[in-house]
């Protein structure tokens, strides 16, 4: 045991009593470099308009899309992947 994590300890102790002891959860607050949602909610756009259409509406195709509208950031085919598998689509 270091010095420092017993400090820590304490001083958690100090500010919220034993529910302040309690395992905190490791997952960062926040993700710096994820797709942004406005990114995603397009990316599942265009997946809709692609299928309803009755077009491939893959990834790739998706990228294509993407790539020619306009946009300073276009995400690449895995992360478009990522993001279809997150959102359920």
């Amino acid at each position: 045991m270091s010095k420092s994590w017993v400090g820590k300890v304490i001083q958690r102790y100090r500010e919220g009593g034993c529910d302040a002891l309690a395992p905190r959860s490791r997952a960062p607050g926040h993700i710096p470099h994820r797709t942004p949602a406005d990114m995603e909610d397009e990316i599942v756009r265009i997946r809709d308009e692609l299928t309803r259409a009755g077009f491939d509406a893959g990834a790739a195709t998706i990228h294509f899309h993407l790539s020619g509208g306009g946009h300073e950031y276009v995400p690449s085919v895995s992360t478009i992947w990522r993001v279809l598998k997150r959102r359920g689509s």
